[in-house]
């Protein structure tokens, strides 16, 4: 039976500074290592920006914003190379995630989240819950991706979304945080 672990031996670093880049892997077989990769070690200035992005749905329903391109140029202009970006929704009706960019697959998501929250349902204080608050608390306020040559690494048809689960087209703050190299 094979079994693989990781050993890593990372050098110390400078909070949110160096960073230790490789990590040794050693494959466990018969009672023998067996060395697969060598351990590089090297360290790396990490570099951080934020940027704020503000978007509008075109309808009082569901909006699904496609967000790929904004998120893209933000990268492209941060002058990184490789790392990740953070998007993450600055408020509480809206959440990020990533969808294929077809009209299908946009009903399909909102008719299941009609099911699991209902928009007439907890109607508790102020009007209707469902729809509002508690739909963007399961899809998630954010997603990570990575980026390679300054460019997203997702699949062929996805596609990043914004999806505004308020009532009001009211603009909307997406918050980008790009870190890498």
């Amino acid at each position: 039976m094979l079994i693989g672990w990781l050993a890593a031996s990372l050098d110390c670093a400078e909070m949110f500074g160096i960073i230790a880049k490789r990590i040794r892997l050693l494959t466990y077989r018969n009672d023998s290592y067996i060395m697969d990769a060598v351990a590089y070690s090297a360290s790396v200035r990490m570099k951080i920006k934020t940027v704020e992005l503000h978007f509008k749905k075109d309808t009082e329903d569901i909006g699904f914003v496609d967000i790929t391109r904004p998120v893209e140029h933000s990268i492209v202009d941060s002058k990184m190379r490789d790392g990740i970006a953070t998007i993450h929704s600055a408020d509480p009706n809206v959440c990020i995630t990533t969808l294929d960019n077809e009209i299908g697959n946009i009903t399909d998501v909102k008719a299941a989240l009609e099911r699991i929250a209902p928009s007439k349902a907890h109607q508790n204080g102020n009007g209707e819950h469902g729809q509002h608050d508690i739909r963007p608390s399961i899809v998630g306020p954010g997603i990570t991706i990575p980026f390679k040559d300054n460019r997203i690494i997702i699949g062929k048809w996805q596609q990043i979304f914004m999806i505004d689960f308020d009532g009001m087209e009211m603009p909307k703050k997406v918050i980008v945080q790009i870190m890498g190299e």
